[in-house]
């Protein structure tokens, strides 16, 4: 996730041969000498940013979690909701187990928005209900109801520069007890996937405290949960564990984003373009996630005067540049950025 506020310094550049009678053929190899080549920057561009209210977030094997208050985009929340998936467990290996400890463990790719010095703390919520894909997707604005005590918190600082720098979070013992029993004693919720489901309906991991958004490797590759236990065999203890890992494709990301105290307060799902002129500071803002883009208009390109009867545009450029006070070490600059034809 990134923001980068854009402010537009040149005016659209073009340059265009004109000639005197239609006898030219671009691409010649020589230049007929009635050709001129000639330069003009008087194509006015306007800028705006623009809102689009969703993009798919799920079965993208990154979790986002954080807050961070961002003096130009908002207040910026991110939350990661998981469905867990029915570990293969052997039934006679678990029937005398006996239980030790249970862990989540998340480990950061090492990516971030905001700032890192801080200590954050993140709550840990069990879901009411079961997380349902809107015709095969999940999106930044999706949710799943929850239960609002969480079952445990944690507070933490990473290193982000530390690729796999790890949040592990122990689990109330109750939890992973009540999970060991009933794989010891086959109980019905443990039976298949869909019953299992039903019963650990899925976590959602929700920031309570300011500091930066993380990105978390997420897939299922990688245990989510481990449940350690150990059995005692021929008098001697024998540790074991179970692994259980995410489903895919009901793994997803929200972010939410509130405006109110920004130049950006206005937009809305009713008013999704806001001018650069509305603050008269003639910039635009560009924000993964939440999610915003800048539109360019070229509101005079179909009555291009200079090109005259004869004439043939044969490049454009646009210059733009990043306000230099809107990127610091918390809030970098993308490593790219996209441009599309728009309607």
């Amino acid at each position: 996730m990134f923001r980068l506020r854009i402010i537009l310094i040149s005016l659209c550049g073009f340059a265009f041969i004109a000639c005197k009678n239609d006898n030219f053929t671009l691409g010649q190899d020589w230049a007929n000498p009635s050709t001129q080549v000639i330069f003009t920057d008087t194509c006015t561009v306007s800028l705006s940013t623009m809102w689009y209210d969703s993009i798919v977030t799920s079965a993208k094997d990154v979790a986002l979690i954080g807050l961070y208050d961002d003096a130009y985009i908002g207040k910026i929340t991110a939350s990661s909701y998981f469905e867990v998936s029915l570990p293969s467990v052997s039934f006679s290996e678990v029937e005398d187990a006996i239980f030790d400890s249970m862990y989540i463990s998340l480990y950061c790719d090492g990516s971030y928005f905001g700032d890192t010095t801080v200590y954050q703390t993140i709550n840990i919520h069990q879901l009411s209900k079961a997380i349902i894909l809107d015709e095969g997707y999940l999106y930044n604005n999706s949710k799943s109801e929850y239960n609002p005590t969480p079952i445990i918190s944690k507070t933490f600082r990473l290193e982000p520069s530390r690729t796999n720098d790890e949040v592990k979070v122990r689990l109330p013992d109750n939890f992973g007890k009540e999970l060991l029993t009933k794989f010891a004693k086959q109980q019905p919720e443990v039976e298949n996937n869909d019953k299992f489901v039903d019963y650990l309906k899925g976590l959602v991991f929700i920031p309570d405290s300011e500091g930066a958004v993380y990105s978390y490797k997420v897939n299922d590759t990688i245990p989510f949960m481990t449940l350690y236990y150990h059995v005692n065999a021929s008098g001697r203890q024998v540790d074991k564990e179970i692994q259980f890992y995410t489903n895919k494709s009901k793994q997803f990301y929200q972010i939410t984003a509130d405006r109110s105290q920004t130049s950006l307060k206005n937009i809305s799902a009713t008013n999704r373009i806001i001018s650069s002129k509305q603050d008269g500071k003639n910039q635009s803002y560009v924000a993964s996630g939440v999610p915003l883009c800048t539109k360019l208009d070229f509101p005079g390109i179909r009555n291009f005067s200079p090109i005259g009867q004869y004439g043939k545009i044969i490049s454009a450029e646009l210059r733009v540049r990043p306000f230099r006070a809107s990127y610091i070490k918390n809030a970098p600059l993308p490593q790219t950025l996209n441009i599309a034809m728009v309607n």
